[in-house]
């Protein structure tokens, strides 16, 4: 497996692979994405030691995870104060 990493701003849910990155027609690629939420683009959030804890992490979820997208909590009713 070769792994290549490059920067791309998604338009209308679709990245552009960048030319000259080789990729053959009718193979499967593993994608991963990082999204910069600090807006840097040069720090990366860490996740431990090596960062490969991650990737074991997101390999382990099913592949209808969150299918039925994220069931949110009514709001909780508090007393005044």
């Amino acid at each position: 497996m070769q792994a290549i990493e490059f920067e791309a701003i998604p338009q209308h849910h679709a990245i552009t692979i960048p030319e000259g990155i080789p990729v053959a027609d009718g193979l499967p690629l593993r994608v991963l994405l990082l999204i910069d939420t600090l807006g840097t683009g040069s720090e990366k959030p860490s996740c431990g030691e090596g960062g490969e804890e991650i990737f074991y992490l997101l390999a382990g979820l099913s592949d209808d995870f969150m299918a039925d997208r994220r069931q949110q909590l009514p709001l909780q009713v508090r007393a005044d104060l």
